[in-house]
């Protein structure tokens, strides 16, 4: 179910995968890869209703976390495949690696009034 950093920055390049992001949405807003989808595990549930009608079922979906420790991304995908979806794949410590191959990211800009 792992994918490595190379074949993940293929696909990413390529638009041949849908990225979802594993972790908080505080995290997410900080940083996250380009295009991602914010799906926090321990929110799934919550925060389903308004991420699936973005994802096809023959979609290829790439969830991510950061740390090596960091299950998340693993249990994202699990949630993912017990709803039907077959083509996942984990990118392990996901966020740090793709910081470090200088992957394409984007965060939310935070607005105080």
């Amino acid at each position: 179910m792992e994918i490595s950093l190379e074949e993940a920055l293929k696909l990413h390049r390529e638009g041949k995968a849908i990225f979802l992001d594993a972790r908080s949405k505080v995290d997410y807003n900080q940083g996250h890869i380009k295009g991602a989808l914010s799906v926090p595990a321990q929110d799934f549930d919550s925060v389903w209703s308004e991420v699936e009608p973005k994802i096809s079922r023959q979609s290829l979906i790439v969830t991510y976390c950061d740390g090596m420790a960091c299950s998340l991304s693993k249990d994202l995908a699990v949630a993912l495949i017990m709803r039907g979806y077959d083509n996942v794949k984990v990118l392990a410590n996901g966020w740090t690696k793709w910081l470090k191959a200088n992957g394409p990211i984007e965060a939310i800009q935070m607005h105080s009034k």
